[in-house]
């Protein structure tokens, strides 16, 4: 019976300790769930529209031009003319450079034109002589076309002379057979006159006659011979003459082809030779090129200024050593700030209002009180995707010299008939979905709607189109609250009511992601 007292007093203990362990857990959890399921509180708050009639962005003010001025020419710097603060203008002499390569390479290329151009000169003599030469030959074969014409005329003549000697020749043989003929008759006429003399049957002076005629006709066979024998002479001189004017004109033919073997190898020779003066040419106009080349480059021995400006920096001095490869800071920095240009940003929800030749006011702290006018002169034809703003240059005149290139200045565009609601940069969301800002509806409803944003002013950020005043937007934004979830909307004033009259062992009672600070913070401008 003890023993079974004793149990029961064990096991009573035991259930009064597992009731002192499990109920402030159980009372814990079930408060835990409590919270869980209660409906979170998000702070929201409304856009205030604000009315942005001045544009202000920071700037910087740049020379219109500016260079970093390197000697094209490597050597040592033999003489500066110009320090900081030197105004110069487009071409001035600014350094000399000792360049002793450059100079020997203009005294080479100097003696190499000098070379090339007597042999240019050279090869046109040659020209020239083989010119004549051609000429002299055409005129050589022109006369030995000449004399061989002239062969052939007298070939055909001496021909003609032979034709006509032969045929004197058949003439006189006819007028001596002739000739003998009347010679046969007068004597035999005078014989018989004779033998009649003798008979007394004629007179003497008849016989005497007949005996005349006899040795008349004997006379004319005699010249009829003598003729005879100068036309067969007259023929052989003709054949003669005949065979010299046959070799003439082969001497005459032989020269015409002699003159024109000269005619071939004077023009091979002349076109030799036009080769070779070309070539004298090309390589003189090499020459010509070379040293034209080594002078402009013994020019960049002159260090000149490009553009009218003043000397803002000096980076050596007489002695240096100067390399044609140029350095990061060169010898001289030069800038031309008659004329000044500034770059700023507009964001996107201002870009129709500040166009071309806009004017906008500077104010330069180093000038109180003083305005500089500046104008609008070039646009960026996009967007920075980062910033959503656009790239604008203005002009400002600088004749005076009274600004300084790298001041400090803000920009001031007089912007009127626009507004923009301002809220807390906070409750910006940036994401692969654009610019967004979540929206509690009226049953409590996270609506994230695109917008379109203009200045960041650090803790404020202007709207320029997405939402309304009206419209309750979250001032701390988050991806455990997602679009669609419904929360509690506590405006900043009410939330700061309830931190102040909380208790301080209180328990948080929100969702962990809906107050400010909280896991889960999204991407924020």
């Amino acid at each position: 019976m003890k023993f079974r007292w004793q149990y029961a007093v064990a096991i009573v203990v035991i259930l009064l300790l597992l009731a002192v362990g499990f109920l402030p857990k159980w009372k814990t959890r079930r408060e835990v769930e409590n919270t869980q399921s209660a409906t979170p509180e998000a702070e929201v708050v409304q856009p205030r529209r604000v009315a942005a009639d001045d544009l202000v962005l920071p700037g910087n003010l740049e020379p219109i031009e500016e260079a970093i001025i390197n000697a094209r020419a490597s050597g040592y710097l033999k003489k500066r003319y110009v320090d900081i603060g030197t105004r110069v203008r487009k071409g001035q002499l600014l350094a000399l450079v000792d360049s002793p390569e450059l100079d020997r390479a203009v005294e080479q290329a100097q003696a190499e034109q000098a070379r090339a151009d007597a042999a240019a000169r050279q090869a046109l003599a040659e020209v020239s002589r083989y010119r004549a030469a051609v000429a002299n030959a055409r005129a050589g074969q022109a006369r030995s076309v000449a004399r061989y014409r002239q062969s052939q005329a007298n070939l055909i003549n001496a021909e003609t002379a032979v034709t006509r000697a032969e045929r004197a020749v058949r003439s006189q043989k006819g007028n001596v057979r002739a000739a003998q003929t009347r010679s046969q008759l007068a004597d035999t006429s005078y014989r018989r006159w004779r033998a009649l003399l003798d008979e007394k049957a004629v007179a003497p002076q008849e016989v005497d006659e007949r005996r005349s005629a006899r040795d008349e006709a004997e006379a004319n066979v005699l010249t009829a011979h003598s003729q005879l024998t100068e036309a067969q002479a007259t023929v052989l001189s003709a054949k003669a003459q005949y065979r010299a004017g046959e070799a003439d004109v082969s001497a005459s033919a032989a020269d015409v082809d002699a003159a024109n073997r000269t005619i071939e190898a004077a023009q091979a020779d002349l076109s030799a030779s036009a080769e070779a003066y070309t070539a004298a040419l090309a390589s003189a106009d090499a020459a010509r090129a070379n040293l034209q080349r080594s002078r402009e480059l013994q020019e960049f021995e002159r260090v000149v200024a490009p553009f009218n400006g003043i000397i803002t920096a000096r980076e050596t001095d007489t002695g240096a050593l100067i390399s044609a490869t140029g350095t990061v800071t060169g010898l001289f920095r030069l800038a031309r700030t008659d004329t000044l240009r500034i770059r700023v940003q507009v964001p996107q929800g201002f870009i129709p209002k500040v166009a071309y030749g806009t004017a906008a006011v500077l104010n330069i702290a180093e000038f109180p009180g003083s305005k500089f006018v500046a104008q609008v002169f070039r646009r960026s034809g996009g967007l920075e995707q980062a910033s959503r703003t656009l790239q604008t240059e203005l002009r400002l005149d600088n004749t005076s010299g009274r600004l300084l290139p790298g001041m400090y200045a803000q920009v001031h565009f007089a912007i009127k008939g626009l507004s923009a609601l301002r809220v807390p940069s906070s409750a910006v969301m940036i994401d692969a979905s654009g610019n967004r800002l979540g929206v509690v509806a009226e049953d409590g409803t996270i609506h994230y709607q695109n917008v379109e944003m203009g200045r960041d002013l650090g803790k404020e950020t202007e709207i320029i189109s997405g939402v309304e005043e009206s419209d309750r937007v979250l001032t701390a934004p988050s991806y455990s609250l997602s679009d669609g979830v419904k929360v509690k909307a506590v405006s900043a004033k009410e939330k700061k009511n309830q931190e102040q009259s909380a208790p301080a062992e209180r328990p948080a009672t929100n969702h962990p992601s809906a107050t400010p600070g909280a896991s889960g913070t999204p991407a924020q401008s």
